[in-house]
């Protein structure tokens, strides 16, 4: 089987193996933009634009192509294993460095968007409400719709929304939980907007194939985050603050402001590949995402959120995922009920 060498680690199948030599290693630098173009890829939601780019970059460097390679390999025996005794957790590391802060950039927006009026009543139209209609999905779960118009939706897990379309507008409301819109259709139909209680998202004008999308973030500070894949939107806030976002863009924003625009991380999408991609990501905020997968209460230890993780996990079964974990990283997983897990240090 293919060693995966990360960060100094070998690893074998998501177990390290401090003693043995590392062959084949790949540069950390190399292997992370591997990560990266992998999370890209198994996001399901790359354009061939994308698809061409990470081709050009495998061909650019024998190195490129091992450290690809070597993720191809692993997610092979994900799969072979998955088939045999359950999805397991892809390879996993402890790195010293504390996080790197991502470059923030701040791109202008050309596309004209029709105005917009954020209010208590965003599925009323001329002052008659619109028929909606409610789709949820549970813990764990992910669904696809269609609309008639071919606009394409995909729910994640817990999310909660309503559907109110006739032939002037298309508009949903998120309730809870995380939404992918895909407008393909070069068609002159309605703008899109996508509704929370923070303020709404609007696609493009007429015609525009747009692709992002948009998460209820229920933490301390309740907000709401848009990452955009293709296209254009428009933010608006509650109070009436307004943000334009392009392709490779994402931001946050409350009821009252808008955050930095940011360039899209791709690793936070990889959910609709069926995979959380983890590239030298803090173990506070992995444990934070997989905790959304699973019932329960999903905690850990102060001193271990700041661990750093690598890799790919299949979130089909969260257990295996915590194993993995307890066998890669000095933690152990300290289960109280099926209901109530901690992640404390080893």
């Amino acid at each position: 089987m293919t060693d995966l060498v990360l960060h100094g680690s070998t690893l074998r199948a998501g177990r390290p193996d401090h003693d043995g030599a590392a062959r084949g290693a790949v540069a950390p630098d190399v292997l992370h933009q591997a990560c990266v173009w992998f999370a890209t890829l198994q996001s399901g939601a790359a354009t061939r634009d994308e698809e061409d780019a990470c081709l050009a970059w495998r061909q650019a460097d024998v190195e490129h192509q091992r450290a690809w390679e070597q993720l191809s390999d692993m997610g092979r025996y994900l799969r072979h294993t998955a088939e045999r005794v359950g999805p397991l957790a892809a390879a996993s590391v402890l790195s010293a460095e504390k996080r790197v802060c991502q470059r923030r950039r701040v791109l202008k927006a050309a596309a004209v968007f029709v105005p917009l009026v954020v209010g208590s009543e965003m599925l009323n139209l001329s002052g008659r409400a619109l028929s909606a209609e409610r789709h949820q999905t549970g813990v764990g779960e992910q669904r696809s719709l269609v609309l008639a118009d071919g606009t394409r939706l995909r729910l994640n897990t817990r999310t909660e929304i309503e559907v109110a379309c006739n032939a002037s507008q298309r508009r949903i409301r998120l309730l809870d939980g995380e939404l992918m819109i895909d407008t393909r259709s070069a068609e002159p139909i309605p703008p899109i907007w996508i509704e929370t209680a923070d303020g709404a998202v609007q696609s493009a004008a007429k015609g525009v194939p747009t692709r992002f999308s948009v998460r209820r973030l229920e933490d301390l500070a309740a907000s709401t985050q848009v990452g955009v894949h293709a296209g254009d939107v428009l933010l608006t806030c509650r109070e009436g603050m307004s943000q334009p976002l392009r392709a490779g863009e994402q931001c946050t924003f409350t009821r009252q402001a808008t955050g930095t625009v940011e360039p899209l991380d791709l690793q936070t999408h990889a959910w609709m590949g069926g995979v959380l991609v983890a590239v030298r990501r803090p173990l506070g905020g992995f444990l934070a995402d997989l905790g959304r997968y699973r019932p329960g209460r999903l905690g850990w230890d102060a001193n271990v959120a700041d661990l750093r993780l690598t890799g790919t996990f299949p979130i089909a079964d969260t257990d295996q995922i915590l194993a993995a974990l307890q066998d890669s990283l000095p933690v152990r997983v300290d289960t109280r009920t099926r209901y109530w897990v901690t992640v404390r240090a080893a």
